[in-house]
């Protein structure tokens, strides 16, 4: 179960990568060119959206069943252990729940502030995840 769920985690992170970079650029490109919010880019930003809970959700399963994840005494003294069992995690769930608040935002934002909501909230988001993924020694 453990090297199918981190296979699946490593698989989507890849993917996610590129929906992240399509739905930034897209938004920041067009709210600096002030364009309408259409169609297109509520596919874009909800499919990014569901890239990010499908990778949170395989890490939620992988945290669960992880040999690298222990509460024994003296965990948060092992650097490691800390960085799978408290850090990453916790980043990862605060870069999730803002990119979602970033993107839920479009439904009552008017027009003129959607695509800066998606990308202020997801360039966070991103720089989140960078953060949480770059703090392993």
């Amino acid at each position: 179960m453990y090297n199918f769920l981190f296979s699946a985690h490593n698989i989507i992170r890849y993917i996610l990568l590129v929906a992240l970079v399509l739905a930034l650029l897209n938004a920041f490109l067009k709210d600096r060119n002030k364009r309408s919010f259409s169609s297109v880019d509520n596919i874009i930003n909800r499919t990014a959206l569901g890239f990010l809970h499908l990778q949170f959700l395989f890490g939620l399963l992988l945290y669960t069943h992880s040999p690298k994840v222990n509460f024994d005494a003296g965990f948060m003294k092992n650097p490691i252990i800390r960085y799978y069992t408290v850090e990453h995690i916790f980043i990862m769930l605060i870069a999730v729940v803002l990119f979602t608040i970033g993107v839920a935002r479009t439904k009552r934002l008017p027009e003129t502030k959607k695509h800066r909501s998606v990308w202020l909230f997801g360039l966070i988001a991103v720089t989140l995840i960078s953060i949480g993924l770059l703090t392993l020694k």
